[in-house]
């Protein structure tokens, strides 16, 4: 399971020299660990997670075969600076403060506050 991870995941990476997956034997299960260079975590984990889902789906059905359970983590995290703007910057909504009073509120108390 190893192998399929560490390919999978130098398929994905930029930087695949730099991809490392460790083992590790548990009660529950096989955690495997992926380390990657920190400009490929975004790409290893994709859009909304869609690509580690993946990955782990396939280890999951590969490792069915064998009765084994296996974990994949991602090692490292994504720095705040990298996060991805706010929901109101992406939907194009304004910020909270530039909303006037009336539209953020329920439309019953909109009625009120207006009387």
């Amino acid at each position: 399971m190893k192998e399929l991870v560490t390919y999978l995941a130098t398929s994905l990476a930029g930087h695949p020299d730099e991809v490392c997956v460790t083992e590790t034997p548990g009660e529950q299960g096989v955690l495997l660990e992926l380390a990657a260079a920190d400009d490929d975590l975004h790409r290893l984990i994709g859009k909304h997670g869609r690509t580690i889902k993946a990955m782990r789906s396939l280890l999951a059905a590969s490792a069915a075969k064998s009765g084994q359970r296996y974990y994949l983590k991602i090692a490292g995290e994504i720095s705040s600076s990298d996060a991805v703007a706010a929901p109101s910057e992406v939907i194009g909504e304004a910020p909270a403060s530039e909303v006037p009073a009336s539209e953020s509120m329920a439309p019953e108390a909109a009625a009120e506050a207006a009387s």
